[in-house]
């Protein structure tokens, strides 16, 4: 049936589907073909800050529509409930929680620290890519470690959310 609730929880999905596909998208698809297809890393630092300017912006929405299509989810299921969980209900849930806390602010932390520390560097260098700094394929490796520990939170995340129904 077709009710408020299931619209909220598609909302809360589609939002979650577009933040992490998103973000599997940008490492698995996106930086590796933006690498090796500029010769300079001034064309790709530009192309870079386009893409990463936008996919900011969708992400932060969709990180907003998660958190409070979930208010409302949590509030939804504890009323079918009548506020009666389990142990372990409420152990996933608050562990659910702290990853996802996790994610966002290992996002924030890229997009704010990481990302502009990267974007400076390609911007003031207009070489060769393989020949950049050392300290420019450090912050790569960081930012590239962050994302992949994201990844996998979010699969986490995504999979006790769905086991949470059954509990």
């Amino acid at each position: 049936m077709f009710t408020f609730g299931t619209f909220i929880l598609w909302l809360h999905i589609l939002a979650v589907i577009v933040w992490v596909g998103g973000t599997i998208c940008f490492v698995l698809v996106i930086s590796p073909v933006l690498k090796n297809h500029f010769a300079s890393t001034r064309e790709f630092a530009e192309v870079l800050i386009k893409i990463n300017n936008r996919f900011k912006t969708v992400q932060w929405e969709a990180i907003g529509v998660i958190i409070l299509t979930g208010i409302f989810n949590l509030i939804n299921v504890s009323y079918m409930r009548n506020f009666n969980f389990s142990s372990n209900y409420i152990n996933f849930l608050v562990f659910k929680l702290i990853l996802v806390t996790l994610i966002i602010v290992s996002q924030g932390i890229q997009n704010s620290v990481y990302g502009p520390r990267l974007i400076s560097m390609a911007r003031s260098y207009d070489q060769k890519l393989e020949s950049f700094p050392e300290s420019y394929k450090k912050i790569r490796r960081k930012i590239f470690f962050l994302l992949m520990v994201n990844i996998g939170f979010a699969a986490m995340v995504i999979y006790i959310g769905l086991g949470l129904k059954y509990m």
